[in-house]
């Protein structure tokens, strides 16, 4: 156990990884079911959690074919997971932010909103996180795909998220806006989205905005 806390777990993955042919049923899935490794999410152990995080990220780098279907599982076991383990899954979302493909950047969205920062705890913010990192990650070439994304679950009226998660969209949203350019279509409608959601929300929750410089 010593040997291991002393060496960068995820250097160490990629090692293991790059020697042998391991593939998704291996690291992630064992006949349908979440493998070992996705079990150590849970476990109470954060130092195990930690080298499960950065096992699966170390597999992910090197395999990003599979990304999309470890977001799919990743998001599926979430409400698995004890309360305090789910951070575990948007640890591994920042260390993969770089990999998420265009055509899953809706569905981590919709979880991130709908799941992921729906309580106003410190889960939330690693969620929060997150979705920021993406965001950086991400938002040079697909700014629009992550603003309709939040668009479309704002648009369903304010009972489709919870106040924290109207509170981050708005973050995540004035974010996503720095990518876009001066004269993009966008914006106007963009601005008016903001200036809605801010009329709606508490003083609190606007000074968390204003925290993160997007208002």
């Amino acid at each position: 156990g010593d040997v291991y806390k002393r060496q960068d777990m995820h250097l160490l993955a990629k090692n293991i990884f790059n020697e042998r042919t391991i593939g998704l049923n291996d690291v992630l899935v064992k006949e349908g079911t979440p493998s070992g490794l996705v079990k150590m999410l849970n476990y109470k152990s954060k130092d195990l959690r930690d080298s499960a995080v950065r096992a699966i990220s170390a597999y992910l780098e090197l395999v990003q074919s599979d990304m999309p279907v470890a977001l799919r599982l990743l998001i599926k076991e979430y409400d698995s997971l004890i309360h305090v383990c789910r951070k575990t899954v948007a640890e591994i979302l920042i260390n993969t932010a770089h990999l998420i493909p265009e055509s899953e950047l809706e569905a981590v969205f919709q979880f991130l909103l709908m799941k992921g920062v729906a309580e106003e705890d410190e889960v939330s913010k690693e969620f929060m996180e997150s979705g920021i990192q993406i965001i950086q990650a991400q938002g040079k070439m697909h700014a629009g795909t992550i603003i309709k994304t939040i668009e479309g679950l704002l648009n369903k009226g304010s009972k489709a998220l919870t106040n924290n998660a109207n509170t981050i969209a708005v973050i995540f949203i004035g974010n996503v806006a720095r990518y876009l350019a001066k004269d993009d279509p966008m914006l106007p409608k963009l601005h008016d989205t903001l200036q809605k959601m801010l009329s709606i929300l508490s003083l609190i929750h606007i000074c968390c905005c204003r925290r993160y410089a997007v208002c």
